[in-house]
C-alpha cells in the first residue's frame, strides 16, 4: 500500500512484499507474504447439521491444529484440546487458541440435539395355535412393524398388525418415529408364544363279532380336558360321544365320516378333526378253529389267512388265561408248541391285531382247537 516503514500494520488479507533500497540505489524485493484474517465466526468449521436427532453428532474443527481449548456452554472442557470435538449435545461450542501470549476465541456454534420418541405401549401376547393375533401400538407417534430387529423386512407401515393365524411362537419389532422425523434407536420387540393347545391323535381299533363292527377310537389327544366325537353312523340316534376314548358299534363296515373337536377349558383354545375312517370286515379272512400239528404236513400250524391286511400281534392263551405264545410278525404261525414241546389237546384263545391296507386296526378273538 506504499507504506515506507519497517513494519506494517494489515487489516485486509491478500498479498504483501517489502522492497529494501540501500544507498547506492539498489533494490531488492522479497517474495510475497499471504495474509489471511482470521475472525471469530472462520475458526470453527463444521462437518455436518448442528441439529440432529438424539443419538447422532457433529464435528467441530477448530482451524488451528495446536494449543486449543474447547468450552462447552461457557465452560472449558477438561481434556479436550485436540483440533476437533465431536459434539453429542445440545448447547454451546467455542474454542480458544493461544496466539501469541493471548487467547483468541472464536464465535459460538449452537447445537441442538432433538429428542427421540418414546416406546409404543404394546405388550407380549399369548394365543391359540393357528389363532389370528391384532397388535397395536398405542401412542402420539407413527409407528412401522418390522419381521427383524435391525432389517428392512416392513411388514405394516401403520400402528396395527395383523397376523392372519399363529401357528409358531414369534417376535416381531416396531419403531416409532416423531414430529421432528427422529426414529427410535433400537425397535422394540413384541413376543407372541402358543398356549397349550389340544393337538388331536386318534386310532380306530374295530373288533368284528356277531356281524358287528365295534370300533374304539384309542384318543391319544394331548393338552385338552373336553371332547366331542360324531361318528358319522346315519343308522343310529345315538351317533355321538364325549368320552375321552369312546366305543361305537357299526351295523356294517364301510367309509364313515368322523368328527372330533377337542377343547383346552382353561384357556379355550381348541381342535378340530374331520376324517373318514374304514370299518373293515373280514371278508377276505379265514380263521380256522381246529388245527393239528403232528407232522403229517395237513393243517400242522395256526395261521391267519387272507389278503389286504397284516398282523400286528398274535397272542395266544390257555384255558387259564395265561398267556403261553405272542409274536408282532406281519404274517405269524403257531405250530402248537410251547417251550419246544407241542402243548397238550385243548381249547386255546386267541387274541390277533390286523392292521388293513389304511392304517386301520382292528382285533379278533375266538378259540382254536389243537389236537394232536
Amino acid at each position: 500500500n506504499g507504506s515506507t516503514g519497517s513494519s506494517i500494520y494489515v487489516s485486509i488479507a491478500g498479498s504483501v512484499s517489502v522492497t529494501l533500497n540501500n544507498t547506492n540505489g539498489c533494490a531488492v524485493t522479497s517474495l510475497p507474504v499471504l495474509v489471511n484474517i482470521i475472525s471469530g465466526n472462520t475458526i470453527i468449521s463444521v462437518s455436518g447439521a448442528t441439529t440432529f436427532c438424539y443419538g447422532n453428532n457433529v464435528v467441530l474443527t477448530s482451524i488451528f491444529p495446536t494449543s486449543n481449548q474447547w468450552y462447552y456452554n461457557g465452560q472449558a472442557l477438561p481434556g479436550e484440546t485436540n483440533q476437533t470435538l465431536t459434539a453429542i449435545d445440545s448447547g454451546y461450542y467455542l474454542v480458544a487458541n493461544w496466539q501469541g501470549g493471548n487467547w483468541i476465541y472464536s464465535d459460538s456454534i449452537l447445537v441442538t440435539v432433538l429428542p427421540t420418541p418414546q416406546y409404543p405401549q404394546v405388550n407380549d401376547t399369548s394365543v391359540c395355535k393357528g389363532a389370528p393375533v391384532t397388535l397395536i401400538a398405542i401412542g402420539n407417534d407413527l409407528y412401522q412393524w418390522f419381521a427383524d430387529e435391525t432389517g428392512n423386512t416392513l411388514i405394516s407401515a401403520n400402528a396395527t398388525l395383523i397376523i392372519p393365524d399363529v401357528n409358531n411362537p414369534a417376535t416381531y419389532y416396531v419403531s416409532a418415529t416423531n414430529g421432528y422425523g427422529c426414529t427410535t434407536i433400537d425397535r422394540l420387540n413384541v413376543y407372541i408364544s402358543l398356549l397349550p393347545s389340544p393337538q388331536i391323535s386318534i386310532t380306530p381299533s374295530t373288533q368284528v363279532s356277531g356281524g358287528l363292527y365295534t370300533t374304539t377310537f384309542i384318543n391319544s389327544t394331548t393338552n385338552a380336558d373336553t371332547y366331542f366325537w360324531t361318528f358319522g353312523d346315519t343308522s343310529q340316534t345315538a351317533n355321538t360321544s364325549t368320552e375321552v376314548s369312546p366305543i361305537h358299534t357299526y351295523p356294517t363296515s364301510g367309509q364313515y365320516n368322523i368328527s372330533l373337536i377337542a377343547f383346552n377349558t382353561t384357556n379355550g383354545c381348541v381342535d378340530t378333526l374331520l376324517k373318514t375312517v374304514n370299518i373293515v370286515g373280514n371278508n377276505l379272512m379265514f380263521i380256522p378253529t381246529t388245527f393239528t400239528p403232528n407232522g403229517d404236513g395237513i393243517n400242522d400250524v395256526f395261521r391267519v389267512r387272507g389278503d389286504n391286511f397284516s398282523v400286528k400281534e398274535m397272542l395266544i392263551f390257555d384255558q387259564w388265561g395265561a398267556m403261553i405264545y405272542r409274536t408282532d410278525t406281519a404274517k405269524p404261525t403257531w405250530d402248537g408248541s410251547v417251550n419246544g414241546s407241542i402243548t397238550q389237546n385243548g381249547t386255546y384263545v386267541y387274541k390277533i391285531v390286523l392292521l388293513n391296507d389304511e392304517q386301520t386296526t382292528s382285533t379278533l378273538t375266538g378259540s382254536i382247537s389243537l389236537i394232536k
